[in-house]
């Protein structure tokens, strides 16, 4: 069915909640930049039928193996614990491998 994706910044549950009860369709969330070319999470709905969880961008999409890391320990983080978001090993294709 419809929904709304956004990308960009992070999507705060608050302003997802508003436009999935405003707009009646679900928000969906994506995190992605410039230079991967593509979303790093996502959520496909071709694909498949994750609901999508507000405050998240989704999962690690095709050729990215993602993870959420403690900023002071570099220990996988816990449930709902922030931190810093890494991808290990070689980029998939469509990612800028310099700048210059």
């Amino acid at each position: 069915g419809p929904a709304l994706t956004l990308a960009g910044e992070p999507l705060p549950e608050p302003p997802a909640s508003w436009g999935t009860a405003t707009l009646g369709v679900p928000v969906i969330d994506n995190y992605w930049q410039t230079e991967s070319g593509w979303p790093i999470m996502a959520l496909a709905r071709a694909l498949d039928d994750r609901p999508s969880r507000l405050g998240s961008p989704g999962v690690p999409r095709y050729g990215y193996n993602v993870q959420l890391l403690n900023a002071v320990t570099g220990e996988p983080c816990g449930i709902i614990e922030k931190g810093r978001l890494v991808s290990a090993g070689a980029l998939p294709p469509g990612c800028n491998q310099t700048i210059w």
